[in-house]
């Protein structure tokens, strides 16, 4: 086997896309989009979520049913114990999320996984082409053929996207006996109470449906894989990458498969925090969100002008933006199926007991996986 003929795929997606599933002692980053990012002209977001994350959930699935081996783009973040990660992961911050560096070094962990592999999957969320291009023109300079990298974006309905995150945060806002309107003062609605369709109709109309606090380029090498229905995406990017199961040694049903594939991101994050990288994770966001206060008068000033944009820009189309259920090709409950329900995620989850990671876990867009 030589390294030409290794078939590379590197999987990205928009913040928001997935969630990320961690145990309580874990906070997953978003990078720029997966895990970590949220830095503009505007605002200072950390985008963290709790649950699991589609990209390196898919980055698994591949590794398990296809025999890939998966590169967590996350890792010199989860490795920042090690000074050479330390220096790119604050490099990464520094730059916008354009680190040349931290990409060409997911792009070198690519590149060494494809001289013992045939098939290797590089996740990671690259909000910007620019920085697309340094990992493939790395992985070409390395040896692959370009012919052999074929880049998925995963893509979601933003009112599918945005009744997931609705729930999820409903509920680790009440574990912490907080509510949805004591979270979101920032959105404007009617009424005192902020259900489900107000919160998806504020946020498409006020943010765009945007959890990023940045715009994620469009990539056009790409091939799309529409995963809102979230047991029908595994077979959508099967049939994008000409995959097939082999049923010869196992029966792979949704089951079987969230019970192979989940366990490996538990270990990538408890490794992390185990090696103490969690904590200089922890450290830096501190320092960053410190660095990145705005004086409450003149931030409230900027989202009020934005909020009255998006209005005036939507006041402008005469279509109607009431938000039904019906407008999601797969909503979230019509998308969810019988193997879907009895797939237990929640034996993958703790709720956090420390408090500074249980404020950063619901801190979503504006406070926001592969």
């Amino acid at each position: 086997m030589t390294i030409e003929s290794t078939q590379v795929v590197y999987l990205v997606a928009p913040a928001g896309t997935g969630k990320v599933r961690l145990p309580h002692h874990i906070v997953c980053i978003l990078i720029l989009y997966d895990k970590i990012h949220m830095f503009n002209s505007f605002h200072c977001h950390i985008n963290i979520n709790i649950k699991y994350y589609k990209q390196s959930f898919s980055g698994d699935y591949l590794q398990v049913v296809h025999g890939y081996k998966h590169i967590d783009g996350d890792g010199p973040l989860k490795s920042m114990i090690m000074p050479k990660y330390s220096d790119m992961t604050k490099d990464y911050f520094a730059s916008g999320g354009k680190s040349s560096t931290y990409f060409g070094e997911i792009a070198k962990q690519t590149l060494d996984a494809a001289k013992d592999h045939d098939r290797v999957v590089l996740t990671h969320a690259t909000y910007n082409q620019e920085s697309r291009d340094v990992v493939i023109d790395t992985l070409v300079k390395g040896g692959i053929a370009k012919d052999n990298i074929t880049v998925v974006e995963l893509t979601i309905d933003p009112v599918v996207k945005l009744r997931g995150l609705y729930h999820r945060t409903k509920r680790q806002l009440e574990l912490k006996g907080k509510t949805m309107e004591e979270r979101h003062t920032h959105l404007e609605y009617e009424g005192n109470e902020l259900t489900e369709e107000k919160y998806i109709k504020a946020m498409l109309e006020q943010q765009g449906g945007d959890l990023s606090g940045g715009e994620f380029e469009d990539c056009p090498m790409a091939t799309k894989v529409d995963m809102s229905n979230r047991v029908a995406h595994l077979s959508n990017l099967d049939e994008a990458l000409m995959l097939t199961r082999s049923s010869e040694t196992k029966d792979w049903t949704y089951e079987t498969i969230c019970a192979q594939v989940l366990p490996l991101d538990v270990q990538r994050d408890e490794e992390c925090t185990a090696n103490g990288s969690m904590t200089l994770l922890l450290e830096l966001f501190a320092e960053l969100r410190a660095a990145s206060q705005e004086e409450p008068t003149q931030q409230a000033s900027k989202d009020k002008e934005k909020t009255k944009q998006r209005r005036e820009e939507s006041a402008s189309s005469p279509e109607d933006k009431h938000i039904e259920r019906t407008y999601a090709s797969s909503s979230w409950e019509m998308g969810r199926t019988k193997s879907w329900e009895d797939c237990n995620w929640e034996d993958y989850i703790e709720q956090a007991d420390n408090e500074e990671i249980t404020e950063l876990s619901t801190s979503f867009v504006s406070t926001p996986a592969a």
